[in-house]
């Protein structure tokens, strides 16, 4: 009989364990977590510690949030709704810095195929930029709040892809 290509490691099964009985808005201290296996969840262990914290967001639906130096506190709804704003701030900073590494590109001496997939990513790049400023969430939030008969088909979908992700 063969074994599958990956099996839980006994500490992100520990981790799990801890993980799961921590309250809505209640911190568990690096410390506390790193005793639960014996090995230390801000070095070695780290990745345990990811993978404990993906099994319950993909199987519990508990989200963790770091507190710098701390531990993890498992977020409480209002404070998930949060993640995108960070997510959509990073997303704008990344493709802005590619975007000018992009242009770093001497354009002339490229291939025509080169030059397409240059003016392709750049365009790319600077479209994803574009919908990613705050002003941008902002209006789209407006349309949203105007189609509130929309948010039915809306919950659908994340409901749908719930099994998916």
């Amino acid at each position: 009989m063969t074994s599958p290509i990956f099996q839980l490691s006994a500490d992100s099964k520990t981790l799990a364990h801890v993980l799961r009985n921590v309250a809505v808005g209640d911190v568990i201290a690096f410390p506390e977590l790193t005793s639960s296996i014996g090995r230390d969840v801000q070095a070695s262990a780290r990745t345990a510690l990811e993978t404990a914290r993906r099994m319950l967001l993909r199987e519990d639906r508990m989200v963790f949030g770091s507190v710098r130096g701390v531990g993890l506190k498992r977020l409480a709804d209002d404070e998930i709704l949060r993640i995108p704003e960070k997510t959509r701030d990073h997303i704008r900073r990344a493709s802005r810095k590619t975007a000018t590494a992009l242009a770093c590109v001497d354009y002339d001496h490229l291939t025509r195929d080169q030059q397409t997939k240059h003016n392709a990513s750049l365009s790319m790049l600077a479209v994803i930029a574009e919908l990613s400023t705050a002003r941008a969430s902002t209006r789209l939030e407006e349309k949203v709040a105007d189609a509130a008969a929309a948010l039915p088909a809306a919950k659908a979908a994340i409901a749908a892809l719930g099994s998916v992700i």
